[in-house]
C-alpha cells in the first residue's frame, strides 16, 4: 500500500517558506565580523551533515547591517551558485553569503525536516534551472518557482521524523568519531610532543639535531619506519560501471576515504596500479598533490587503487597509528606546507617525503602506545562504516518516501532509531 498521490499537492519551493538570498558584508568593515552569528558559505557545508560549523561569524554590528537577512534556526540553506545542491539546516540564528538561497519554512504548513530532504531529492532538477556559462547560477526567482509535490503536514512530519532518525544517528556517530580522534591526538601529544610517556620520569633528556629529546629516542626517516613510501598511478584510467574505486586525495575527509565519491576502473587497470602501490589495512594514505596533507588510514575493505596519492606502508603494525597521528596533527601539516614545491600546483615529492624525519621512541614505547590508541582508531573505523550504512539505507528510502511510494504508517520512527 502506498500513500495516495491524490493527497499530494503541486506547489513551488517559494510557497514552502520565505526565500532569502544571503550577502557577504564588506571586508572593508572588519567590525561587522565577530563571534556571535554563524556566517555560512558553501565550503562550510559537508555532504551528509545537515548542521554546519562555520569558519566565520558576524558581530552584533554585522547583524544590524543586514538584519533583514537573519535566518532563524531550522531554516534550509541551499547552494545555488557554483556547487549547486549542497544543503544544510541552521541550528541557531545565522547568515549566509550570496551563493546560498535559504527557506524560512512556514511551520504551520510544512515540516522543515521534510523540506530539507525534499530539496535533497530535487537537487538535480534544481541544478537543471541553472544559467550562466563560467559559473552555474540558479537565481532566487528560478529557485522559488521550481515545482514540487508535497503531502499534508501530518504526512510531512511523519516522513521528516523517519529520515531525521537516520540523520540523528549519523550526527551522533560523527560526534563520537571526533571525540575519539581528539582522544588519540591528546595521547600522541602527551607522549611524543610533551614527552610525558609512561616512565618518562626515569629517562634522561639529551640533545639532538631537533632539540632536547629523551635518551634512547632517535630521528628516523620514513623509509626507516615504512617498507614503502610510494605513490599511485599518475594516469587517468577509463571509468567503468563496475570495478574497483580509484581513490585520490579529494576523497579524504576527517581521516576516512569516501568511496561513494570515487569512480570505478576495470580489474585490468586495477591490477596495473596494484603492481606499483598496493594499499592494505593499516597503510597510511597522504595527499601529496593539489589538496596537500589530507590523510586516511586504509580500512580492511573494499579493495581499491590510488592516483596522485602517497602511500606509507609501515614496517610493523605498531607504527601505523603512530604515523597516522603524527601526520594528522594540524601543526605537522602547517610545517610541511611551508616546504611544499610548485607554484600553480603545490606538491610534496616522494624524495621530500622519504627525507622526512620523525622523533621516534624505542619499539617498546610504540608497542604500549599502540595498545592505548589502536582500540580508539579501530572504533573510529567501525563508526564510520556504520555511518556509511546509515546513509545508504536513508538514501534508498529517500525517493520512496518523498515520492509517496511508501506508506509511512508502516514505519515506527523509534524502531528505526534503535534498530539500525
Amino acid at each position: 500500500m502506498t500513500t495516495p498521490l491524490s493527497d499530494w499537492k503541486l506547489t513551488t519551493i517559494g510557497a514552502l517558506g520565505r526565500v532569502l538570498t544571503g550577502r557577504t558584508p564588506s571586508s572593508a568593515k572588519p567590525e561587522l565580523f565577530g563571534s556571535d552569528y554563524p556566517f555560512i558559505t558553501p565550503t562550510d557545508i559537508q555532504e551528509g551533515q545537515h548542521f554546519v560549523r562555520t569558519e566565520r561569524f558576524l558581530s552584533e554590528e554585522g547583524l544590524q547591517s543586514q538584519s533583514s537577512l537573519l535566518l532563524p534556526s531550522k531554516a534550509i540553506c541551499f547552494v545555488c551558485i557554483g556547487s549547486i545542491g549542497k544543503i544544510c539546516i541552521t541550528d541557531r540564528p545565522s547568515f549566509t553569503n550570496q551563493q546560498i538561497n535559504s527557506i524560512i519554512v512556514y511551520h504551520d504548513k510544512h515540516d522543515h525536516r521534510f523540506v530539507y530532504h525534499l530539496l535533497r531529492f530535487q537537487a538535480d532538477r534544481i541544478k537543471a534551472q541553472a544559467g550562466g556559462v563560467a559559473t552555474p547560477i540558479v537565481n532566487k526567482t528560478a529557485f522559488s518557482n521550481v515545482e514540487v509535490l508535497v503531502p499534508a503536514l501530518p504526512v510531512q512530519q511523519r516522513i521528516g521524523g523517519i529520515l531525521a532518525a537516520y540523520d540523528d544517528l549519523i550526527e551522533n556517530n560523527t560526534r563520537r568519531i571526533k571525540i575519539l580522534e581528539e582522544m588519540a591526538r591528546m595521547i600522541y601529544r602527551e607522549w611524543f610532543v610533551n614527552f610525558r610517556f609512561p616512565g618518562h620520569e626515569k629517562v634522561k633528556m639529551v640533545e639532538s639535531e631537533t632539540g632536547i629529546i629523551p635518551e634512547g629516542w632517535e630521528m628516523r626517516t620514513l623509509p626507516n619506519l615504512c617498507s614503502k613510501v610510494i605513490d599511485g598511478t599518475h594516469d587517468s584510467p577509463l571509468r567503468v560501471s563496475q570495478g574497483y574505486p580509484l581513490v585520490t586525495g579529494k576523497h579524504f575527509t576527517d581521516g576516512f576515504i569516501h568511496f561513494d565519491e570515487c569512480y570505478f576502473i576495470s580489474p585490468e587497470e586495477h591490477e596495473k596500479v596494484m603492481q606499483r602501490s598496493k594499499p592494505e589495512k593499516g597503510d597510511i594514505l597522504f595527499s601529496n598533490i593539489g589538496t596537500l596533507g589530507s590523510i586516511a588510514m586504509v580500512p580492511d575493505q573494499p579493495k581499491f587503487s590510488i592516483k596522485n596519492v602517497a602511500l606509507f606502508k609501515p614496517r610493523k603494525a605498531i607504527y601505523s597509528g603512530f604515523l597516522y597521528l603524527h601526520f594528522v596533527l594540524p601543526e605537522t601539516l602547517t610545517e610541511l606546507q611551508a616546504k611544499a614545491s610548485g607554484t600553480s600546483q603545490r606538491f610534496f615529492s616522494l624524495e621530500f617525503l622519504r627525507g622526512l624525519k620523525l622523533v621516534t621512541p624505542p619499539d617498546e614505547i610504540l608497542d604500549r602506545f599502540d595498545c592505548c590508541t589502536k582500540p580508539i582508531l579501530e572504533e573510529r573505523l567501525l563508526l564510520n562504516e556504520a555511518i556509511r550504512n546509515l546513509r545508504h539505507t536513508r538514501d534508498l528510502l529517500l525517493p520512496k518516501l518523498i515520492s509517496g511510494e511508501i506508506n509511512v504508517e508502516n514505519f515506527e520512527t523509534e524502531t528505526v532509531a534503535q534498530g539500525v
